[in-house]
């Protein structure tokens, strides 16, 4: 069993505030790596989309990519999130933390994730699409866009294609009148007539599978069929993102094709073994009785695992989820937020509110943290981690002092406000006109000011 340092940040009094952070009163992790300079008091995620994360504190703006372990912190000035990745920060244009040189900020507009455009450009993510067009430019499917002139797949033309016939299949596969195309590559000998999508990237015509562009030489046309998790097979073989999983794995597998079963999450098993994306994984597990609980949470006969990640405390026999695809499970013993324990909380009387409230018979909860001073049976959510009482206001474990419970309006972006102040999360907002002050588009502002994160923008 691995040691519960393994399991999580190595400080007492953590609290997880999502997407990776969590955070105590001296630190902010980011897993278990600390955050550094960031101030815990006033850290908070504030943005996640489908790529990155946007964090802040007092001081700076936190942004992580996707799949990263690398926070980069930019100093909190004239900050503005168009998408995941296109931004305005003093007064000039990012695609992540990458200046784009001279575009023009008056007319610059983020049409998805990867491309934007200005009066006199256009972008895909930071670099110039030489031969864009701005005023025919637009986008498709994905990474796919098209101007007048020609079709694009994120920075690159293609060749090969009629623009007039050309049509997106989904987001791998398009063609024209005379060809399929896996995302630039031209895919030879392709049945036009009989070519569909099975699913995602896996297709077919009438002479072939195909995974990608590529046939897949072994597989059996009359008895292929997708399973799930980017798991097929036939007759013969089980494949994984269009891999024989025998070669896939160097011959070393006992891959049973009568016997496999696809689970969730890219999980799969069969009589002897369990498989994560494709692999055998880990050698411990039991086969027989292992089972996938949600995206989060796995069990078998001997243990509990949270990502993969045992969890050291829990009973596997009597382990559920209280709700399906959220944080929240129990055993006999505990309460589970992710691999935490709420250590307070009472099993017998223990409810979800929401994504962000718990509560018992004697506490309400915030992540795994019991609030204070709070009355537990007028507690009520409201939005963005705010929730009352028929006395105080809390956000997240934090008590507003003065907050008037009875005209509070929780709005967007962590701000709110009530008949007497404006708000950024527990903090008032200073010089806000509150019968004027509204959100939009991350940007606080009332008939005076415009406010960023809770501060009035000096320009």
């Amino acid at each position: 069993m691995p040691d519960k340092d393994i399991l999580a940040p190595p400080n007492e009094g953590i609290i997880d505030i999502g997407w990776g952070f969590s955070k105590n009163s001296k630190n902010v992790y980011f897993y278990r790596d600390i955050v550094q300079n960031a101030d815990p008091q006033s850290f908070w995620v504030v943005y996640k989309g489908r790529n990155v994360t946007y964090a802040k504190d007092k001081d700076n703006i936190y942004i992580v990519k996707n799949m990263s372990t690398e926070v980069i912190s930019i100093k909190i000035g004239d900050i503005e999130i168009y998408s995941w990745g296109y931004s305005k920060y003093n007064h000039k244009i990012y695609w992540w933390w990458k200046l784009i040189e001279d575009a023009d900020i008056a007319s610059f507009q983020a049409l998805n994730d990867f491309y934007a455009k200005d009066k006199n450009k256009v972008y895909y993510v930071s670099d110039i699409l030489t031969w864009g067009d701005p005023n025919t430019f637009q986008v498709l499917t994905g990474y796919y866009a098209k101007d007048k002139n020609n079709i694009y797949m994120q920075r690159n033309k293609f060749k090969w294609v009629n623009i007039k016939t050309f049509q997106t299949l989904n987001s791998y596969y398009s063609r024209d009148k005379n060809n399929v195309f896996h995302f630039l590559t031209k895919m030879d000998n392709v049945d036009l007539n009989s070519f569909e999508i099975l699913t995602g990237d896996y297709a077919k015509d009438k002479n072939n599978i195909y995974y990608n562009w590529s046939i897949i030489y072994w597989a059996e046309l009359n008895s292929f069929e997708i399973l799930t998790s980017g798991y097929a097979k036939d007759k013969n073989n089980i494949y994984y993102n269009g891999k024989n999983m025998v070669d896939y794995m160097y011959a070393s597998s006992t891959v049973d094709p009568q016997n496999f079963e696809a689970l969730d999450y890219d999980y799969a098993k069969d009589k002897n073994d369990i498989y994560n994306m494709g692999l055998p994984f880990p050698l411990w597990w039991d086969a027989a009785t292992f089972e996938v609980l949600s995206i989060r949470y796995q069990k078998d006969k001997n243990s509990v695992y949270n990502w993969s990640r045992i969890i050291q405390w829990a009973d596997p026999d009597t382990f559920t989820l209280i709700y399906k695809n959220w944080h929240y499970a129990k055993d006999k013993n505990n309460i589970y937020l992710d691999w935490y324990i709420i250590q307070w909380a009472d099993k017998a009387s223990f409810q979800i509110i929401d994504g962000t409230f718990s509560k018992d018979k004697n506490n309400v909860y915030s992540s795994t943290e019991p609030i204070k001073w709070v009355n537990v049976d007028n507690f009520q959510t409201l939005t963005n981690w705010y929730g009352r009482d028929g006395d105080n206001v809390f956000f997240w474990t934090y008590l507003i002092p003065g907050a008037d419970s009875n005209s509070f309006k929780a709005m967007e972006f962590g701000y709110a406000k009530d008949k007497n102040n404006a708000y950024r999360e527990w903090h008032i907002i200073q010089w806000a006109d509150i019968p004027t002050f509204e959100v939009e588009d991350f940007t606080a502002k009332d008939k005076n000011y415009t406010y960023k994160f809770g501060e009035r923008d000096k320009n």
